[in-house]
């Protein structure tokens, strides 16, 4: 038996076939794979003795041309007899190089003896198959192929497939997914290429029985010698009750894993001074040198100073460790200049006859690195946050145990209950044995939160004539699999946001009180004024029958446009008082005129030219309600559009809908903006409330649109997803049955907006 058939090249290639040979054939390495489909028969001693008869001249015109051409490496497949007599399939990489003595090959190989008889089962298996195999070819646009199960599917025979076009299939396609299937299909039918290439899109499809259908259609792509697609094989699967399918995750997942685990990037090989002698093409997508450029050279010549070190360190472990693994880590410095981090296997086959060269290879793990990284300097910023915070935290196991605290955490403890926290310590019970009242309500709240519930409460703390207020908050801590481990609480020091809030009620009765009575000031005083004014204005135009006089004339009629001006300020002041107190005015609206006159009147399409706007009407059913307070809720709902737009996007998205019906108006307003996050979602439409730092506003849009749409018998609703986007929903009722026009909608909606 060959001595080096025992040579643990496995432990670096377990997932190849290995072979080394010679110019003519000659085998000067195998390693034990090949027991398993030839066995260890030392009569075989060139590569043709293993591959079947018909595949020699292809192999021998292989080996030739790797010979003669300049290229580092070839791929092949061919085919070889096993013990039993039976054809094992296998895909191979042939690499030459050049040693001292004469040129050689290494041959890495694959079996896919099962992939091969797989696919001739699946072949079989097309006409009884659940899913639509389809062939188009391209070139012609027509449909080559369509299995039986297009009919269940897509209610067409396959017959009928072959005599359309394939895109006529398109119009039962959902419309939302209409376009990204279209533009998809258009694309890969375009795009050049070589060899083939695989993609997959999902889309929903109509079914006239059975209603929308989701299906994954996965389909590859063939391109000739032209670089042109010419052919598209495809499948179609029905994922409606399991949009994503376990059984495909499954598969896909082994795959990639099998390939994650099992690919080498670099297989190199050096002398014993560490010079590269041989090399794979897969260095250059990884540092940007081809093979040819890093042959015969020293690593030190590319890598960084700060790694020669490192080098030197390995090389003599592997010269000092014949057949080990040896693992090391280093940077190297890409062709650019940029660092790359390369996590890298070796073994010493230096005194091997056939090898005489140290093997490895290498993997890119430069994201991994820059990820721990960041990932550490994240932990000690946030770490760094956590004890500069003025805000208690802290941790408790499932036994209420200390696990972590900050150091506002430790201070609190130490002037609340005179004693210093230390990890492992039971919280509760140490607070009441340092002589203070029981926590049986604080316990209660923490095994709430134990119990998966998010938990929050005040507490009061007396101190002498000090009165301090705490704000806790309460959650749970889950590990990866979902387990509550602990509880996290997070506590506020609210003792002057007390003190306000109290002051701010009184100051709020107070400010009721007064507006009370400037209500009633205002009132009285337009009514007192009204009475001379109107007498001033009269002598006047007595004044102005009786004069002649230029001059006379002149003044007089300076003093009726000033009289005129008070009185108008007299009419706006009383209907301000009156409108505040009146009761709805239902009238019908045109929808599209009202919301272009905000965009116009309040300078909209100015400030914002790039905005991309939306309005839509469902139906023609009439919209009846109060026009000033609607043209409010408008306005406010696209003013916080605008404002809190998203500036990452570019273009801000908006889409107005209105949706009357017999009962009740529904309207939406939907943005792509900044989004409010969760914790804010149920105060957002508070008085004064304010969500983001962003505003510069009062806090009183939302307040009022509320108390408006209360006034309409209506409310609203918000969905947000932070940094996505927004959508509003107003509804209230329809008063259509009122269908009486005050006056002209474009006059109104003007003096409304005038007035604000």
């Amino acid at each position: 038996m060959n001595s080096l058939s025992e040579v643990p090249v496995e432990g670096l290639l377990n997932h190849s076939y290995v072979l080394l040979i010679s110019m003519d054939g000659k085998i000067l390495y195998k390693n034990e794979k090949w027991n398993t489909v030839i066995g260890s028969n030392d009569a075989i001693q060139s590569v043709f003795d293993l591959i079947t008869p018909f595949e020699i001249p292809k192999l021998k015109a292989v080996i030739t041309h790797l010979a003669e051409s300049h290229e580092s490496s070839v791929s092949y497949s061919f085919k070889a007899n096993n013990l039993f007599g039976n054809e094992n399939c296998f895909e191979a990489k042939f690499y030459f190089f050049q040693d001292e003595t004469e040129n050689k090959i290494l041959i890495l190989a694959d079996n896919v003896t099962d992939n091969v008889r797989l696919t001739n089962r699946l072949i079989f298996g097309f006409e009884n198959s659940s899913d639509v195999i389809y062939e188009i070819d391209i070139l012609n646009k027509r449909y080559n192929y369509v299995s039986p199960a297009c009919f269940e599917l897509f209610e067409i025979t396959p017959e009928q497939a072959l005599n359309i076009r394939p895109g006529e299939l398109e119009s039962r396609i959902h419309i939302d997914d209409y376009n990204a299937v279209h533009n998809h299909f258009r694309s890969i039918c375009k795009m050049p290429g070589s060899g083939k290439k695989s993609f997959f899109i999902r889309y929903r499809y109509h079914h006239s029985r059975s209603g929308l259908k989701w299906v994954i259609d996965r389909h590859t792509v063939f391109y000739n010698s032209n670089s042109k697609p010419y052919l598209l094989i495809g499948n179609i699967r029905d994922i409606t009750d399991l949009q994503y399918s376990y059984e495909m995750v499954a598969r896909n997942e082994r795959m990639f894993k099998g390939i994650v685990e099992n690919s080498i990037d670099i297989i190199s090989m050096l002398d014993r001074d560490g010079v590269i002698k041989f090399i794979s093409p897969s260095i250059e997508p990884i540092l940007g040198y081809k093979p040819e450029e890093i042959i015969n050279k020293h690593p030190f010549e590319f890598i960084d100073p700060s790694m020669h070190e490192e080098v030197a360190k390995t090389m003599k472990a592997l010269l000092e460790n014949p057949g080990q693994v040896i693992e090391s880590e280093m940077y190297f410095r890409y062709v650019t200049g940029r660092d790359v981090y390369l996590r890298s296997k070796f073994i010493n086959y230096l005194d091997e006859p056939h090898i005489k060269a140290i093997l490895g290879s290498t993997q890119d793990i430069t994201g991994q690195k820059l990820s721990e990284l960041k990932l550490k300097e994240s932990f000690t910023e946030l770490n760094h946050i956590i004890n500069n915070t003025d805000d208690p935290i802290w941790s408790v196991d499932h036994e209420m145990k200390l696990t972590v605290f900050n150091q506002a955490f430790k201070s609190m403890i130490e002037q609340f209950f005179g004693f210093t926290p230390e990890a492992g310590q039971h919280l509760f019970d140490t607070i009441v044995e340092h002589g203070h009242p029981d926590q049986t309500e604080c316990r209660m709240y923490f095994q709430a939160a134990l119990n998966g519930n998010k938990i929050q409460f005040d507490r009061v703390y007396e101190f002498g004539n000090l009165r301090v207020s705490m704000d806790y908050s309460i959650s749970p801590l889950c590990n990866p699999e979902g387990m509550v481990t602990g509880v996290t609480c997070f506590g506020r020091n609210i003792t002057d946001k007390v003190v306000i809030h109290q002051q701010l009620q009184n100051q709020n009765e107070e400010l009721k009180k007064a507006n009370r009575e400037l209500d009633r000031f205002v009132y009285s005083m337009s009514h007192d004024l009204r009475s001379p004014v109107a007498s001033a204005l009269g002598l006047v135009q007595v004044m102005e029958l009786e004069t002649k006089e230029a001059d006379a004339l002149k003044h007089l009629h300076m003093l009726k446009r000033r009289l005129s001006r008070l009185d108008s300020l007299i009419d706006d002041i009383l209907v301000f008082v009156k409108q505040r107190k009146e009761e709805l005015k239902p009238e019908e609206i045109d929808f599209y005129e009202m919301v272009e006159f905000i965009l116009e009147n309040r300078g909209y399409r100015e400030e914002t030219p790039d905005i991309e706007l939306t309005v839509k009407l469902e139906n023609n059913f009439p919209v009846v309600t109060d026009r000033a307070k609607l043209t409010t809720i408008l306005e406010n709902l696209i003013s916080n559009a605008i404002k809190y737009r998203d500036p990452v996007k570019g273009t801000l998205k908006l889409h107005i809908s209105c949706s009357p019906s017999a009962e009740q108006v529904i309207i939406k307003v939907k943005d792509n903006g900044i989004g409010v996050a969760d914790k804010h979602k149920e105060k957002i439409f508070d008085m004064f409330f304010r969500a983001s730092s962003l505003s510069n506003g009062s806090g009183l849009g939302l307040y009022i649109v509320k108390e408006n749409l209360e006034s309409m018998q209506g409310s609203i609703q918000l969905e947000s997803v932070l940094m996505e986007g927004s959508l509003f929903t107003v509804q209230f009722r329809n008063y259509f049955q009122f269908n009486s026009i005050n006056q002209p909608h474009d006059e109104s909606t003007k003096n409304h907006l005038d007035n604000r």
